[in-house]
């Protein structure tokens, strides 16, 4: 799968490479399509499921996301990656498309001021 080798390579831009941890958000990413895992050769570290059908309102509305979002990277997940439905993500937000599939990556090691790999502590 191609959203795999953007997200999950050494020709990724997100800093992840086989046999990394990442997390995932919402059912379709986390269980009913779980072959990008596979493909990716990486593991999920833990899951997140909104409890709304449109994935990306949901997030927006969950108290404590930001901090939801950074202990989950100190646990050692690279990227947050979800299933969106098109149309739900502004294409200038932090949320990267993984080559125009309805899969998005979240990278949670990079640096906000220059999108620099952070390192993990």
């Amino acid at each position: 799968m191609r959203s795999c080798r953007l997200c999950c390579s050494s020709e990724s831009p997100l800093g992840v490479d086989p046999g990394d941890t990442i997390a995932c958000v919402g059912t379709h990413a986390c269980l009913y399509d779980i072959h990008w895992v596979q493909f990716a050769d990486v593991r999920i570290l833990t899951e997140i499921y909104p409890h709304k059908p449109r994935i990306y309102a949901s997030l927006a509305t969950i108290p404590n996301r930001d901090e939801a979002f950074e202990i989950v990277r100190r646990a050692g997940a690279k990227v947050l990656v979800g299933y969106f439905s098109p149309g739900s993500l502004r294409t200038n937000g932090p949320w990267r498309q993984l080559d125009g599939t309805p899969y998005y990556a979240l990278p949670l090691n990079l640096d906000a001021a220059t999108g620099e790999h952070t390192a993990q502590r």
